[in-house]
């Protein structure tokens, strides 16, 4: 191969969903590397996208690819040759692909892929009419190739659900009992799911008790009397409840909805399916608690109440008394005040959107998530194994591209099966996000980088929830409003020294 020397190459590395502490994005930095030292290139800093797909029916933002088009088309690339691992590192969305090859001719930037040529890399000029239809071919088939996994995964969704088998993590009142088995030679994990002697008998008071007309509000006050708790230790809320009453997985179905990403799936809105589970309360009985909580008419707080995000939450850091809303004298604005002295008052509306930014800054971050799944010791071990099926195809596929590249493998053979394994490493990466949304916060917001799309789509009684379980001494840390230094004029003006996160008990 001819070598270029004295020449700055800089790479755009990117792995979908990698939980192993980015092993794949360190092999992709280690082969462009050699083969940097190879041509005499000198590696500049590199764009990193891991954990982000590229996939046309991905909505996940890449924001090390923005910048990196984004500094093509500025003139601040800053190098004279783009690595890449392999084609589809740069994107599987034609379009995508057809900006940053424009970006790459009119900066004169050549593209080098490393994985082309069986491992020894080909460089291309985008300028140049053959080495561009070679690289628009590649942008197509990564495209075609998305498409399969996605049509299969869908597939294999639909299957599942026409099999009734259980989906997302276990159900309060459920347990999972898990076997291995022997499918073609090989060993597959497999679970039944059953009800949970300690937990099942709650579940099925909760239903009779909404079904004699006790408010979810009461339940509440009774289940915390009886000393019912969470599988973290924490008593039930009125919404917590409603999540529960609302699963249609305690009447033994299973609902599936093409397309849904997340949240409670509605009786009336996919597939429903019998389970291959017990149910906990005959469908009849479910189906009439539904139409109880979705009557339109049916009031389940005074008027007035659980309107405003922070009320009864936030706390006076003068004397520790709660803060509340109040209007103005003239009645054209509201404040949080100090209920019990009026310490403390600050404007309404600054106040709000302060916190709902520490709330969602703090959802935001992959160490929250983890730390609140660790506490659920059944969820953390669902999602290891989880972690482990994904990692356990991804090795296979590593073994494959080896076997290929050493010469033990045809490619027309690893072309035959690698299509099944990307299926199966699509199927479970599709588990794993399954599980990632920690307990304490199912049925209330998703995670990742959709949690400003879900908080906004919430109504203010789940806003509250969310709110007062992270504005405590557990997570973010409890909400205490100071009082303003400076011309009492100014005592309703909020700036962040005014406000503090306490974690002390």
């Amino acid at each position: 191969m001819e070598t270029f020397a004295a020449l700055v190459a800089r790479e755009y590395l990117r792995v979908s969903l990698d939980r192993r502490g980015g092993a794949s994005v360190k092999r992709q930095h280690a082969d462009n590397s050699e083969a940097a030292d190879r041509n005499g290139w000198r590696l500049g800093e590199p764009y990193d996208d891991n954990d982000r797909r590229a996939s046309r029916y991905s909505d996940n933002a890449r924001e090390d690819f923005t910048r990196l088009v984004e500094d093509l088309e500025a003139g601040r690339f800053g190098a004279q040759i783009l690595i890449l691992w392999e084609s589809s590192r740069g994107s599987r969305k034609v379009w995508e692909w057809v900006r940053l090859i424009d970006a790459c001719e009119a900066a004169a930037v050549q593209i080098f892929v490393t994985s082309h040529r069986d491992g020894r890399g080909v460089l291309y000029d985008p300028a140049d009419g053959h080495d561009r239809r070679t690289l628009l071919t590649d942008a197509v088939d990564a495209e075609y190739e998305s498409s399969k996994i996605s049509n299969r995964t869908k597939s294999e969704n639909r299957q599942r659900a026409a099999d009734g088998q259980p989906h997302g993590r276990c159900p309060f009142g459920y347990k999972r009992v898990y076997e291995f088995t022997t499918v073609e030679g090989k060993q597959v994990r497999t679970f039944r799911q059953l009800p949970d002697e300690d937990e099942s008998p709650m579940v099925v008071q909760l239903f009779d008790l909404l079904l004699e007309g006790v408010s979810l509000n009461e339940i509440e006050r009774r289940f915390k009397a009886d000393g019912w708790v969470s599988r973290n230790g924490v008593p039930f809320s009125a919404q917590n409840l409603r999540g529960m009453a609302l699963n249609p997985a305690y009447s033994g179905r299973r609902i599936h909805v093409p397309g849904r990403k997340g949240g409670r799936a509605r009786m009336d809105e996919g597939t429903v399916t019998q389970g291959n589970w017990p149910a906990l309360v005959p469908p009849e009985k479910f189906d009439r608690v539904q139409a109880k909580l979705r009557d339109p008419a049916r009031q389940t707080s005074r008027p007035g109440r659980g309107k405003h995000l922070l009320s009864m939450i936030g706390k006076c850091a003068v004397c520790g008394s709660v803060i509340v809303v109040r209007a103005t004298r003239k009645g054209d604005h509201l404040d949080y005040y100090c209920r019990e002295r009026g310490c403390v008052r600050v404007d309404y509306d600054q106040l709000n959107q302060y916190a709902t930014g520490a709330i969602l800054g703090y959802l935001s971050r992959a160490d929250v998530f983890d730390a609140m799944r660790e506490s659920d010791a059944e969820a953390s071990v669902e999602l290891a194994a989880a972690r482990a099926a994904v990692a356990a195809v991804r090795a296979e596929l590593v073994e494959l591209e080896a076997g290929v590249s050493a010469g033990r493998l045809s490619v027309a053979f690893a072309g035959k099966v690698e299509g099944g394994m990307r299926a199966r490493l699509e199927a479970a990466e599709a588990r794993e996000r399954e599980l990632q949304t920690p307990t304490q916060l199912r049925d209330l917001i998703e995670p990742g980088e959709g949690v400003a799309r879900s908080w906004a789509s919430l109504e203010m009684p789940a806003k509250r929830e969310v709110a007062r379980l992270l504005l405590s001494p557990a997570w973010i840390g409890e909400l205490r409003v100071h009082t303003a230094a400076g011309k009492r004029w100014r005592h309703r003006e909020l700036n962040e020294e005014r406000v503090t996160f306490s974690q002390a008990a």
